[in-house]
């Protein structure tokens, strides 16, 4: 069973993922789903992520496949939820993967350490990297290993705003032979979605994990 702190944050998260829908409910533009299969993308067909290569890809019912993939974790150690997110990047539909570790409360405080990172294609990797570009931030209370405070200390500061693509969902390149066809591709957004990029700010769920801590 989730911790409220996990539920509390995945509620957030959902509402800044819904907002560029406009209030459509029935077939949305943009779909939201929680844990759905995805096959691995090693082919031992374990139910976890994408089939690799063959495009396009989907979940084990054959839905599309999703494109932007959020990971909350309170209980899992880091260095697995790392491998786990980078893990997903090995399917080339995904455009972006968002994850969040809040780690245990401060014995004898209410302080707690928050971390956030950020995989995307929207710029191009270094040579010799890994798939993406990342973006990360500290933004609990505490900064991580210190008892020194994050500057997360209000709504709306651009330092700890994270920002997605909303054309990130959308990115459905032509399929020519069996292979993905790129050359001029852009993806297109539904004309009913109203926002261009899904805004997370991170202080908001700071606040929910203090107050259901």
């Amino acid at each position: 069973m989730a911790s409220p702190e996990h539920e509390g944050l995945v509620m957030q998260l959902i509402y800044a993922f819904i907002i560029p829908n406009s209030g459509i409910h029935v077939n949305p533009p943009i779909d939201i789903a929680l844990k759905s299969f995805h096959y691995d993308p090693s082919n031992v067909r374990t139910k976890i992520a994408p089939l690799d290569p063959e495009p396009p890809p989907g979940d084990v019912n054959l839905n599309p496949h999703a494109r932007v993939i959020v990971e909350v974790a309170v209980t899992e150690y880091l260095d697995f939820l790392n491998r786990k997110c980078e893990k997903w990047l090995l399917q080339l539909y995904i455009r972006s993967v968002f994850r969040i570790k809040i780690y245990d409360k401060l014995k004898g405080t209410n302080n707690r350490t928050m971390k956030a990172k950020l995989w995307t294609r929207q710029i191009l990797a270094p040579a010799e990297s890994t798939p993406s570009t990342l973006a990360s931030w500290d933004f609990g209370t505490l900064q991580f290993n210190s008892n020194q405070p994050t500057g997360c200390t209000g709504a709306g500061l651009p330092n700890y705003t994270v920002t997605i693509p909303v054309s990130d969902v959308f990115w459905d390149p032509p399929i020519v032979a069996g292979v993905l066809n790129l050359l001029g591709y852009t993806a297109g957004i539904s004309n009913t979605v109203v926002a261009n990029n899904f805004v997370i700010d991170l202080y908001l769920l700071q606040q929910i994990v203090l107050l259901k801590q």
